[in-house]
């Protein structure tokens, strides 16, 4: 399966993995990868990680086929406002989370 723009929110072990894996099977034409940290965002996009990065999911939840939260739990609430808003205005994107919960 083809996929046009898969979004990734966070770029740490968990979403950096990922976001290299979908890279690196050429089954999506633009990997996103959000981040608060700059540094974190340049690392990936000169290491081919992601094709584009910024720190602010509502400049790119629009138009994602899947959009993927990979951060810590305390910050998922703050995420899905952007991507539900997303998911309303088109009913084919999908969310999924892959969440690291540390006790």
């Amino acid at each position: 399966m083809q996929f046009n723009k898969i979004t990734i929110v966070g770029l740490g072990l968990i979403g950096g993995s990922l976001a290299w894996a979908l890279k690196e099977s050429d089954q999506v034409e633009t990997v996103v990868g959000v981040d608060p940290d700059q540094e974190t965002i340049q690392y990936a996009l000169e290491s081919g990680i992601i094709d584009t990065g910024t720190s602010d999911i509502n400049d790119v939840a629009a138009g994602s086929d899947i959009i993927v939260i990979a951060t810590h739990v305390g910050l998922i609430l703050r995420q899905l406002t952007p991507c539900t808003n997303a998911h309303q205005k088109a009913q084919s994107l999908r969310m999924l989370e892959a969440l690291s919960l540390q006790l």
